[in-house]
């Protein structure tokens, strides 16, 4: 189960790495599809692991848990 929570990490920070970066005009449709095959991906894998949760931010979570 650790290396599925690596790798979903590992994969969450290559989409976020595509989010922030800005794409030259030839490039935005590779972009796009390389960021629609890593959010299935990441999806499928965390189907598998039964963490639907993955997308909330822990800081997010704690200040709720605080109110």
């Amino acid at each position: 189960m650790s290396s599925d929570r690596d790798r979903l990490s590992l994969l969450l920070g290559r989409l976020r790495d595509f989010e922030l970066r800005l794409a030259l005009p030839h490039e935005r449709a590779i972009v796009e599809v390389a960021k629609l095959v890593l959010r299935d991906e990441i999806g499928r894998l965390a189907h598998a692991m039964h963490d639907l949760a993955y997308t909330r931010r822990p800081d997010i979570e704690v200040a709720r848990a605080a109110c």
